[in-house]
């Protein structure tokens, strides 16, 4: 597999993902005819989001559990709760462009 489809800190990546609390109530979707675009490592997400992210490669699919310290802040309706996320990584765009220059 190509380093290309492998999603690293700065890439732009496209996902499908459904997102649950530990006792099954779902929270959250993006399919893959609405997916979530982001930039990884930005900070847009919950840590433990973005932390399952990395590493992934196009196409791989997860399951996490990210536990409530990974998750929302406090005052989010979500806080202290651990959710169950199921995800897939659908593209990877990224950070860098390969330049070549021939002398």
């Amino acid at each position: 597999m190509e380093r290309d489809e492998i999603a690293e800190r700065g890439d732009t990546v496209v996902v499908s993902y459904a997102a649950r609390t530990s006792d099954g109530e779902e929270v959250s979707r993006a399919d893959a005819e609405r997916p979530l675009s982001f930039v990884l490592g930005s900070g847009s997400l919950i840590r433990g989001f973005e932390e399952a992210v990395e590493g992934m490669r196009k196409g791989e699919k997860r399951v996490v559990e990210v536990p409530p310290e990974k998750g929302f802040p406090e005052g989010h309706p979500l806080a202290g709760k651990t959710l169950i996320f199921e995800i897939t990584l659908l593209e990877v765009h990224k950070r860098y462009h390969d330049v070549r220059v021939s002398v």
